[in-house]
Formats: structure tokens, sequence, C-alpha cells
């Protein structure tokens, strides 16, 4: 259908529409240069811009719920052992274990008659056995292990 009106825009008419179909065909080549050939370059400046990342130190151990009140804390367990390679009062520390954990003084002169250089006496003890001390040798030859020092 060829009006007169049709006739007189005709080639205004074709430069529109090969103005708006050449702004398409850049529209798509730029995007497609963004979006498959730059990715990597334009994902950093994407990750610099909108990432924030802070490192923060958590305390650990304890779990309270949103009123405070605890609802998990840190059990503190000890390890003792002595070195029998070396002199040390063996008649002491086996009483002193025997008195603390109920265990018969044969029990611990008998594990005390082992040479060894790190001989374990008890293992996993828990803080209630324990007495807070300055120092981390208990009698002669016995050492406790743990960030705090303990004594029975």
């Amino acid at each position: 259908m060829r009006t007169s009106l049709y006739n007189n825009y005709r080639n205004e008419i074709r430069m529109l529409v090969l103005l708006v179909a050449a702004f398409n065909i850049f529209l798509l080549t730029k995007i497609f240069f963004i979006q498959v050939i730059h990715h990597d370059k334009y994902k950093n400046i994407l990750d610099e811009e909108t990432t924030l990342i802070r490192t923060e130190q958590g305390e650990r151990g304890k779990i309270y719920d949103m009123k405070g009140i605890s609802l998990a804390d840190n059990i503190t367990r000890y390890d003792f052992w002595v070195n029998t390679a070396e002199p040390f009062d063996k008649y002491d520390i086996a009483a002193a274990f025997a008195k603390a954990f109920n265990q018969d003084v044969q029990y611990y002169l008998n594990l005390l008659n082992n040479k060894h250089h790190h001989l374990k006496i008890e293992t996993n003890v828990e803080k209630l056995y324990c007495k807070r001390r300055s120092t981390t040798t208990l009698g002669s030859g016995i050492w406790i292990i743990n960030s705090e020092t303990c004594t029975i």
C-alpha cells in the first residue's frame, strides 16, 4: 500500500529504520564485549566496588542465646605427666594422685616405676580436680599441661 504520504517520506523512514538498526547492533555488540570478551575485567571491578572484606576475631567457646543466657561453655581439661627418667618424689606424687582421684596408691606407684621422659599419669582431668597454682611443677618432677596451671 503505497500512499503518497509514504512516497514523500520514504527516504526519511529508511534512514530512521537504518539508524535504529545500527544503534541496536552497536548496543548488542557493546553488551557482547562486556559480558563475553571483557568479563574478567568487569567482574573484578564489580567485586572491588561491592564487596567489603572485614576480618574479625570471634570469641571462641561460649555460646549465648539472645537473652544472654549461657547455652554452652568451655570445659577445661588437664594432662598430668612425669619425667621418670630424672629423680622425682615418687611416693608424694602417688599419694597426691591417689587422694585426688580415689585410686589405690599402688596403682600410681606401679605407673611411676616405668622410666619415660613423658609418662602420663592422668589425662583429660576436668578443672574441678584442680586448684590454681602459680608454677607448673608439683612437688618434684611432675608437670601440668594446659594454658592454665593446676595442682592436685
